[in-house]
């Protein structure tokens, strides 16, 4: 059987030891994501998955030992763990050991800061999709929106505005998309 554009995108890249700035594959709670890493101390990426593209414009610096490895993920698609409903997630997220296949596994630690943090993406926006966006900290803190961490209606766009605050060290930045009108099981309210 011949494998579609995007079978042989999400199955070519896997290995540690290749380019983390090629994109690649790692599983984030049980779903194929397409990441790239952020391989610079200050840049723009972007990666895409099935349509859904997620830019991040960013600043970081290193506040410990470790050399963290981040990744800037998206996933569009069907979400089949815990009920079956449809996703498109933009997250930015550290990889755990440094690995590459490791990128959205959970995490309690992190010492990398970013000064300077946006992430947006394309999402459909309709009354049947809603954005979530959510923020991480080292110790697995929520960090509430609309103090440090922003965003705004339609919730397509996270940014740190930091004052005279200093951030505390990421573990994940996302936006989580619920499509209803792409559930497999018909429509449901919130």
């Amino acid at each position: 059987m011949k494998k579609t554009r995007l079978q042989k995108q999400r199955t070519m890249i896997t290995d540690n030891s290749l380019n983390f700035s090629v994109p690649f594959v790692a599983k984030m709670n049980d779903d194929p994501y397409m990441f790239v890493g952020l391989t610079e101390d200050e840049g723009s990426v972007s990666v895409c998955d099935n349509g859904l593209c997620c830019q991040h414009v960013y600043k970081k610096r290193r506040d410990g030992p470790d050399n963290e490895l981040y990744a800037l993920g998206a996933f569009n698609g069907i979400h089949t763990t815990d009920g079956i409903y449809s996703l498109q997630v933009c997250a930015v997220v550290k990889c755990k050991l440094n690995s590459r296949s490791q990128c959205g596994a959970r995490e309690n630690t992190a010492y990398t800061i970013f000064d300077e943090f946006h992430l947006s993406g394309n999402f459909t926006l309709t009354a049947e999709v809603k954005l979530f966006p959510e923020v991480l900290t080292t110790g697995v803190k929520l960090s509430p929106i609309g103090k440090e961490w922003n965003s705004a209606s339609p919730f397509n766009v996270i940014w740190w505005t930091h004052m005279h605050d200093v951030p505390r060290p990421l573990l994940v930045a996302a936006i989580y998309g619920r499509r209803f009108d792409k559930d497999l099981t018909g429509r449901h309210e919130m």
